[in-house]
């Protein structure tokens, strides 16, 4: 939204569907996250990683 502030809801609603989208992309792949992996692609954290530790305040983000 260039140039215009957000309602309150609207503001709600838009970080609702960014909560959605991390979930959607950090999914568990077995034991591990499908997006965390090393340098190599291998899957390297394990499921919950920290994304989904900090949306569900399970995790300190400082």
């Amino acid at each position: 939204m260039t140039g215009q502030e957000r309602t309150p809801e609207e503001e709600l609603e838009h970080w609702r569907s960014v909560e959605k989208r991390l979930r959607n992309l950090h999914y568990r792949d077995g034991d591990h996250c499908a997006v965390c992996t090393t340098d190599f692609g291998r899957l390297n954290a394990p499921f919950p990683c920290a994304t989904i530790r900090a949306l569900e305040n399970k995790e300190p983000t400082t």
